[in-house]
């Protein structure tokens, strides 16, 4: 099993970031509340939480690929988290730090991000656009991950706007007088960290 989280974004981010400072403002922001509208905001949400030594805010930035790839259940994040302290020290408040060195689009539609500090790339990250459904009743919220973009599920006709999904999932829920809300969205995350070529 791969480490859940590559030590590759530890040692580079020790290697050009250093002394310590209290995190900002905006990376707190981040870690109450992730932004997952772009895969940069994604990758941005992400180093907040590493700056904040926030380990669900870490975890919840991931994508499915990346957890099924590093086998990375949340219980084995947080079992591999001292080690990554140990090795961060206190440079981890530096992660939010980073900035958007380019940007390019992938032939599969993930974005790739390279991320550095002083024109120097340290480490980039391979985004990818998730989608899901969720509802909101008096029992609850229900929801699931669908495996293709939203336009896929949705249809017009006339006045008339028509949802078809299927999941299992739909057999719990309550009956339709309950239904306080319906969303059905796409949300960037992680797929991956790629290391930097070396000049």
């Amino acid at each position: 099993m791969r480490a859940p989280l590559p030590t590759l974004l530890l040692s580079l981010v020790a290697l050009f970031l250093s002394a310590c400072q209290s995190c900002p403002q905006a990376a707190q922001a981040l870690v109450e509340r992730p932004d997952f509208s772009s895969a940069e905001k994604c990758a941005k949400s992400f180093f907040a939480a590493l700056s904040n030594d926030a380990a669900q805010a870490e975890y919840t930035c991931f994508a499915r690929e990346l957890k099924r790839n590093y086998g990375a259940t949340f219980d084995a994040y947080l079992i591999s988290r001292p080690q990554l302290d140990e090795q961060l020290g206190s440079t981890r408040k530096y992660a939010f730090e980073l900035e958007v060195m380019s940007s390019e689009t992938l032939s599969d539609g993930k974005v790739l991000i390279w991320w550095g500090y002083n024109d120097s790339r340290i480490i980039g990250t391979v985004c990818v656009a998730q989608h899901y459904f969720s509802l909101e009743s008096g029992e609850g919220s229900f929801g699931a991950q669908i495996d293709f973009a939203p336009r896929n599920f949705i249809d017009a006709k006339g006045k008339r706007l028509i949802v078809d999904i299927s999941d299992p999932i739909i057999r719990s829920l309550p009956d339709n007088e309950q239904l306080s809300s319906f969303t059905i969205a796409s949300e960037w995350k992680i797929a991956d960290f790629i290391e930097a070529p070396q000049s």
